[in-house]
């Protein structure tokens, strides 16, 4: 099934980007794999041997597969559990449907994969009488296309204004400018001559829509689920009773609904290492082993592996910071997470109702504010660094003051209402002061 949410950013001007919610529903399925060793004995000694938790197949090495997929920023990786026959499926499928939705997510964010890549651009946006902008990481929008703004004035005359991104653009938009206007004598010698350069604020609303959901996409967010079980007890991942789910995954066979329930209420008793930070989980009570997903702090998915387990419980958890914002930017196996704290599958809803729109529109909404938040520490980071250079300090140090206060700061903001702006300087004074200490800070 497939929920589906829209975004219309503010239209109040500036390159910030508010997610505002709209909504809709559909469905989905996928598979699995596993490892284990076996000692084989050769003329050169002992080869180990590993089974992939998908295929069964036996594979001497493979390449490194992330536990949590890549676009979403881990380390954590295991060349012992997925076979690299497995990896390219995934890699051509079922990956890619995954990490679709969360293009606007990561761009709004900047949060660039676990090997360093940047967030995405969205490209192509349509935006008030049909301006074409593609949104920058942070959410910041530039002109795909020339614009070419006109106002009727009161002698009877035309005003034109020409808004382009950079000039690469001038000659298209002298172009579009001459099919508007063929008889105005302009040539493109005058044309290029008025250009001048300015930077400001775009004051333009778009709507930016994204779905979460469909089959491929939830064999994907299971994969790392299912990934998180054989890296920590391959034996149990290879058994039987997981081979629909394993099927599911890698072949796609059977259908979401079978191993996907929608969360009505936010799982509140879960750790966090910031406002974005990752959370997956497997879990068992003893019978069924079930799954848990919170994407970005804000995208959560219920899971069921197989209702015929039959031993002791347990419980898996990965715990990620995608942007680095804390001191601890990934934990495994925390104590914090347990089989009390995450919510059962059954308290999910088997298809979208308006529960599940009411829980993914607050969701998001709550993204929004975070991300509000965490601009706001940029900036003032950035102000703080420019200040600490003006009274001399180097490049180097005010850049590695910046950096150790990010997350302290961040986290400050996440306490205080961003409105109290005098509780916000004392606190950025009083930290400053304390390290740089025989420095002279700035003030203000």
């Amino acid at each position: 099934m497939k929920l589906g949410l829209g975004f219309a950013p503010s239209e109040a001007p500036g390159h910030r980007v508010t997610p505002l919610i709209v909504c809709w529903f559909s469905f989905l399925s996928w598979n699995l794999p596993f490892s284990i060793y076996t000692n084989i004995k050769t003329n050169k000694g002992i080869n180990i041997m590993h089974k992939c938790i998908y295929t069964k197949e036996e594979f001497e090495s493979a390449s490194k597969e992330h536990i949590l997929q890549n676009f979403l920023g881990p380390k954590w990786v295991s060349k012992e559990i997925v076979s690299n026959s497995a990896q390219e499926i995934f890699g051509k499928e079922i990956d890619l449907a995954f990490s679709k939705p969360f293009e606007f997510i990561r761009n709004q964010i900047d949060a660039k994969t676990s090997r360093g890549r940047d967030a995405p651009t969205i490209k192509k946006l349509r935006g008030d009488d049909s301006s074409v902008i593609d949104l920058r990481p942070r959410g910041k929008p530039e002109y795909a296309e020339p614009k070419i703004v006109t106002t009727e004035l009161e002698n009877g005359r035309t005003s034109v204004q020409v808004l382009c991104a950079d000039p690469s653009m001038l000659p298209w938009a002298y172009k579009k400018f001459i099919e508007m206007f063929p008889n105005s004598g302009v040539t493109q010698e005058n044309f290029l001559s008025n250009y001048k350069q300015k930077s400001g604020l775009m004051n333009e609303s778009f709507p930016v829509n994204i779905s979460f959901g469909g089959k491929d996409y939830f064999r994907g967010a299971m994969k790392s689920v299912f990934n998180l079980l054989g890296i920590n007890d391959k034996e149990l991942a290879l058994q039987e009773i997981f081979d629909p789910v394993r099927n599911f995954i890698l072949k796609g066979v059977g259908e979401s609904h079978e191993f996907v329930s929608w969360p009505k209420e936010t799982a509140s008793r879960l750790p966090t290492l910031s406002d974005f930070s990752h959370l997956i989980a497997v879990y068992s009570n003893g019978t069924s082993v079930e799954g848990f997903m919170r994407l970005y702090g804000c995208i959560e998915h219920l899971f069921k592996l197989t209702d015929e387990y039959d031993g002791e419980p347990f419980c898996y958890s990965f715990l990620v910071d995608p942007l680095r914002l804390s001191s601890t930017c990934e934990i495994r196996n925390s104590v914090e997470v347990t089989t009390l704290s995450l919510p059962s599958f059954d308290s999910g809803t088997n298809l979208p109702n308006e529960s599940t729109w009411a829980f993914y529109r607050s969701a998001i909404q709550n993204f929004g504010i975070a991300v509000s938040k965490y601009n706001l520490t940029l900036d003032f980071l950035k102000k703080i660094k420019e200040k600490l250079k003006e009274s001399g300090m180097s490049d180097q140090d005010s850049a590695g003051i910046c950096d150790g206060f990010k997350p302290i700061l961040f986290q400050k903001l996440r306490e205080i209402n961003d409105q109290n702006q005098s509780e916000i300087s004392s606190f950025i004074i009083d930290y400053l002061a304390s390290v740089t200490m025989h420095k002279q800070m700035p003030q203000g």
